[in-house]
């Protein structure tokens, strides 16, 4: 496996990188995409109803559904919800 430059870790860690994930990454390293806005929705500080529709979206298992999912956390967690504690391996 290629080793992650140190310089590129600090940025993803500060912020100031996205990353980019085409369908075939594979889930080993990221959850399924249902799995991880699932656990976004619980493990954030949004209103119950708001997990709860996050749940019932998710539930219906279509992209769009995901897709509305996602928006829903994006509108409810500005800022907030792409810092997601990462482990790092050198």
């Amino acid at each position: 496996m290629p080793q992650i430059p140190d310089a590129l870790i600090n940025e993803i860690h500060d912020g100031n990188c996205v990353a980019f994930v085409g369908a075939g990454f594979s889930p080993t390293v990221i959850p399924p995409w249902g799995e991880l806005l699932s656990k976004l929705a619980t493990q954030s500080e949004v209103a119950t109803d708001i997990e709860n529709h996050v749940a019932s979206l998710v539930h219906k298992g279509s992209a769009h559904a995901f897709d509305e999912a996602a928006q829903v956390l994006i509108n409810r967690l500005p800022g907030a919800w792409l810092r997601v504690p990462m482990t790092t391996h050198r």
